[in-house]
């Protein structure tokens, strides 16, 4: 009977062996892909920076052209006011000397 015990534990002995040799390569797989995780962000995190600086730029741009546009209008919007001014003196104008021609006919057909 002693040899049978002999045997079972040098058989568990065995099988605690491959098993710690079993989590050893557990242990290295699982920092294997945590490395490589972390590569995987890391890159991932580059190339949001960099999207996020593309896109920036580009709100830059479009901020910058939006300024460029709204002097552009109110430029136009100060031109046609002073257009409509110097239209309405000449109507006015006109108008007067429409009434001043007229005056003067109906005086000069007068007898």
């Amino acid at each position: 009977m002693v040899r049978r015990r002999a045997g079972r534990d040098h058989y568990w002995s065995n099988i605690r062996e491959w098993m710690n040799v079993v989590a050893a390569i557990g242990g290295l797989v699982v920092a294997v892909v945590a490395l490589w995780a972390t590569a995987q962000i890391s890159g991932l995190e580059n190339y949001l920076r960099s999207e996020i600086g593309r896109r920036n730029n580009e709100l830059n741009s479009l901020s910058r052209k939006a300024e460029s546009l709204e002097k552009t209008a109110d430029e136009r919007a100060r031109r046609l006011s002073e257009l409509q001014a110097t239209t309405e003196a000449l109507m006015a104008s006109s108008v007067a000397a429409q009434q001043n021609g007229l005056f003067r006919r109906t005086e000069i057909s007068r007898p």
